[in-house]
């Protein structure tokens, strides 16, 4: 099957004023991902805190807790409850660590594709102006000059 040679209408302004539109191109993406970045970063301080105050209570209710089983007077079943309490207490910790490490997994995953669609958002801006100041659309394109290469 015979394929159009591109290369044939290929415009080397338009190259050139797309080569233009880079550096705007590179300063739009710094900024989106340095704001993206500075987003994420307090989002990551703000869950941090958070997940280290649970922690810290969880800690001071278990040393408590430590604290109680020292007391010779209680009984077997007493001493049993509060073993309970601590082991209950460790499973929702394990819970929270499991919870945090998803929340910074999805955001991850947000800002990741956030990212993507934002630079794409750009670079197709910065296209579309590249075309709109070239003077070319694809109503004014003319294939008749496309010289049809035959690579069989």
């Amino acid at each position: 099957m015979p394929l159009p040679n591109v290369a044939a209408v290929f415009d080397a302004e338009v190259a050139k004023k797309a080569l233009e539109q880079f550096s705007e191109f590179a300063k739009s993406a710094t900024e989106i991902v340095s704001y993206y970045k500075d987003v994420v970063y307090k989002g990551f301080d703000e869950n941090t805190a958070s997940v280290n105050s649970f922690y810290a209570m969880c800690d001071a209710i278990n040393d408590t807790l430590r604290e109680q089983l020292q007391d010779e007077h209680l009984t077997f079943e007493e001493k049993s409850v509060i073993i309970d309490k601590m082991i209950e207490l460790a499973k929702m910790k394990a819970e929270k660590d499991t919870e945090n490490k998803k929340f910074i997994s999805g955001v991850i995953g947000k800002v990741t594709l956030g990212i993507g669609i934002a630079v794409g958002a750009v670079a197709a801006v910065l296209g579309a102006q590249t075309s709109i100041s070239s003077g070319t659309s694809e109503d004014d394109a003319d294939n008749s000059d496309l010289d049809i290469v035959d690579y069989q």
